[in-house]
């Protein structure tokens, strides 16, 4: 999910060696912490204790990262393409004065 132990444990409310503790196994959250972290990651508590997140879920994951690698893409070609147009525009204007 892109968040650093640090990041989760902010959104969570709890301290990042607890969290450590909590994915090593060495330390249990109590059902309202699980809520939240759950929570804080966007899925379902079940997801926690299951062994791979959820094909749904995934492809979710991936639509969401390859949309935001997209936009700043696209934006910068149609702004390139927009200023060349625009350019072209202006220089025809000017030739023809």
């Amino acid at each position: 999910m892109n968040l650093s132990q640090a990041s989760l444990a902010r959104k969570v409310g709890m301290s990042t060696n607890f969290l450590a503790m909590i994915e090593l196994c060495l330390k249990f959250p109590s059902p309202e912490m699980l809520d939240r972290i759950a929570e804080a990651l966007g899925i379902d508590v079940s997801e926690l204790f299951s062994q791979a997140p959820s094909l749904t879920r995934s492809i979710q994951i991936m639509q969401k990262k390859i949309l935001g690698d997209l936009k700043p893409a696209i934006t910068e070609s149609t702004t390139k393409a927009l200023e060349s147009t625009i350019q072209k525009v202006l220089d025809e204007y000017q030739a023809s004065i």
